[in-house]
């Protein structure tokens, strides 16, 4: 007689469940473990349901300015190039640029383990010390058994981005007072953006 399996055995668990799991299990542990689930975890604390949405916005128009001030470009300090420095920008957005969802491009700006350019966080297979500690034999979800186990704060971000912002309209206007006067080159400044994570 032919065996038949159950459907139920061959469901796979859904990413957002699976990194669900990780970031509660992982987050259970003494200590802080900076491996691959640590962006694994970023990613699952900046998802919709658990990031604040004014700090992320603010995180992402930070990338953009960044990445705009990385370019080798000459710019002149008058309203013009400001307008068009701050489209580049725009577009630049790791959200955008390098077409990541808010959470994985957000997850990169803090993560310490991001090397070389902005990237897709994937879940992979399940590291051994997170493993089951039985095999069910077949994957069955209950919702909401991670309500309340996951939190996220952002500050900061929202406050950063305005000075920024205000910073560099300041440097593109300079050049309005000096009209007629020939024009001058907009001096870009050397920022470096501090970036803090607490697990607690």
């Amino acid at each position: 007689m032919a065996r038949t399996r159950s459907k139920h055995s061959q469901m796979p668990i859904p990413e957002s469940n699976e990194l669900k799991y990780r970031t509660i299990r992982r987050g259970m542990r003494y200590g802080l473990i900076l491996d691959e689930v640590w962006e694994q975890q970023l990613k699952t604390h900046l998802l919709p349901p658990y990031r604040n949405k004014g700090e992320t916005e603010a995180t992402m128009l930070l990338t953009g300015y960044l990445e705009t001030l990385n370019k080798a470009k000459v710019w002149t300090a008058n309203k013009q190039d400001m307008m068009k420095w701050f489209k580049m920008s725009e577009k630049l957005r790791w959200d955008k640029g390098f077409s990541l969802t808010k959470a994985e491009a957000t997850a990169n700006f803090f993560s310490v383990l991001s090397s070389g350019r902005p990237h897709k966080i994937k879940t992979g297979s399940r590291p051994g010390d997170l493993a089951r500690r039985r095999q069910y034999p077949y994957y069955k979800p209950r919702m909401g058994s991670s309500a309340g186990k996951i939190r996220t704060k952002q500050i900061g971000a929202k406050r950063v981005q305005k000075d920024f912002e205000n910073l560099m309209k300041q440097i593109f206007m300079i050049g309005e007072g000096l009209r007629g006067k020939g024009q001058k080159k907009a001096k870009m400044p050397k920022v470096n953006v501090t970036k803090y994570i607490s697990s607690d």
